[in-house]
């Protein structure tokens, strides 16, 4: 069900660096990435957008938001797609998980919080930063965190605050990132995806 305060964004800005080409144009059920993350958002969102100003992306004719402020890592994107966000909560997911299922997004949108990030954790881990919904409001202390070199995305969370939403130990492999090739492979060789 759509939420209309909603904005879904897929972090798609990265170098891919360590995957070795574009790793949100790698293929999930024969859709890449980008695509997939897409598909899943626009059943929760009002609007849909891709945090990454690439030429490649354009076949998805979906609007891209480039980073205002350079080399900033995830927290770049974030505070971009927030300056430019006209919903009151943004839901961002990055393209490399893959895995990120209907009930996780599902758990997010469900458990929205005024003026606090939601996000999962886990047993295992007190606070899993992505996915995670962010108000609009929280954009000036962004800002702030940026000018003052405090990039780390889990910092970010905990200056804002925050909702946790407990998720099982056996979720978290919905929530693996896939930074590099080799961790790619190994999905298709465990029969976790197919091409």
């Amino acid at each position: 069900m759509i939420n209309n305060t909603l904005c879904g964004v897929v972090l798609a800005g990265g170098k891919s660096s360590r995957f070795g080409s574009d790793k949100a144009l790698s293929m999930l059920n024969g859709k890449t990435f980008l695509e997939n993350q897409i598909l899943l958002l626009t059943k929760y969102c009002s609007e849909v957008f891709i945090s990454g100003d690439k030429k490649e992306y354009d076949f998805l004719q979906i609007p891209k938001i480039k980073d205002l402020i350079q080399d900033k890592g995830p927290i770049g994107g974030i505070f971009s797609c927030l300056i430019n966000s006209n919903y009151q909560y943004n839901l961002f997911i990055p393209c490399d998980m893959p895995l990120i299922d209907d009930d996780l997004v599902r758990k997010l949108v469900d458990g929205i919080e005024p003026g606090k990030v939601c996000c999962f954790s886990s047993n295992k881990e007190p606070l899993i930063p992505f996915p995670l919904i962010m108000p609009t409001c929280c954009v000036d202390v962004i800002k702030q965190n940026i000018v003052d070199e405090l990039l780390d995305l889990k910092s970010n969370i905990e200056s804002i605050g925050f909702k946790n939403i407990m998720i099982d130990v056996s979720d978290l492999i919905c929530l693996k990132n896939i930074n590099k090739k080799d961790q790619y492979i190994e999905l298709f060789d465990d029969g976790i995806l197919q091409g």
